[in-house]
């Protein structure tokens, strides 16, 4: 899970989002305005809709690797997720900001499941509506729990074992149960990070892709082969798991093997 690179709507199409978004705000009871956030993105979220073939477009060009899903990296990103549920904040539903392509082991259990940092007094409070049931009242503001891609740089808060268990963890450099670690905690639980075993054996499978990258690449150098490198250097964002390259990076000073293949091509630390 790394920070997604973002991307400009073209003014028409913002326009438009601000236009539909006005559309449900108008409403002055909070439940009305989720009724009409629900159904207005279900009419609008379709093929064929000139505003969100372009939104959709533009989520595409933030993915990372072959359009994979903006929060696991590995499957492939099909639906538009609502990073701050639209049936528990209406008022962000035409949000551009709001929105991530992300496929549908992520979406699923992540669904209304949401917590913030409430603005008033800091305390942490789950906004989740019960199971089969709608919010009659407004969620409180506040500063997510959830680590956004768009805004938030995921490595500030998770680290990625790469020396066994390919799982995350809160990054050790924040204390336990302060907020930054809460957040990683909770991300890595509502997303189901660490929990699916696929997820595990791709990061593997590209934790050894990438150490097969760094020797091609050190081989090509040597034989004088710069044109082959760039190539390769190219390539290296359309990859998959760019998280796992973040790491190895990040992470080489404090595995051997890694520092030894670094110091070879210390370059490649700025890839």
């Amino acid at each position: 899970m790394i920070r997604l690179i973002d991307s400009t709507l073209p003014a028409n199409t913002a326009n438009e989002l601000v236009s539909l978004q006005q559309t449900i705000n108008i409403h002055p009871r909070y439940v009305d305005q989720v009724v009409a956030a629900k159904r207005l993105f279900s009419a609008q979220n379709v093929k064929g809709s000139k505003t969100f073939d372009v939104v959709k477009s533009h989520l595409d060009t933030i993915c990372c690797g072959a359009r994979r899903c903006g929060y696991c990296e590995d499957s492939c990103a099909d639906e538009v997720e609502h990073i701050w549920p639209k049936d528990i904040y209406p008022d962000r539903t035409f949000r551009w900001s709001n929105y991530l392509y992300a496929c549908g082991p992520c979406n699923a259990p992540k669904g209304n499941n949401f917590a913030i940092y409430r603005s008033t007094d800091g305390r942490r409070v789950d906004v989740t509506p019960a199971r089969g049931q709608v919010r009659r009242t407004p969620a409180p503001q506040g500063d997510p729990l959830l680590i956004d891609p768009r805004c938030d740089d995921p490595l500030e808060y998770l680290l990625l074992d790469l020396l066994g268990t390919f799982k995350f963890i809160p990054h050790p450099k924040h204390r336990k149960y302060s907020r930054s670690w809460q957040r990683a905690a909770y991300t890595i639980d509502i997303l189901h990070l660490n929990d699916r075993d696929a997820l595990i054996r791709a990061r593997r499978s590209a934790f050894d892709y990438y150490l097969r990258y760094i020797g091609d690449c050190i081989r090509l150098r040597e034989a004088g082969d710069d044109q082959s490198v760039k190539m390769l250097r190219a390539g290296l964002n359309s990859q998959a798991h760019p998280t796992v390259w973040r790491e190895m990076t990040r992470q080489s000073k404090g595995i051997p093997a890694l520092a030894a293949l670094f110091a070879q091509a210390p370059y490649m630390l700025d890839w």
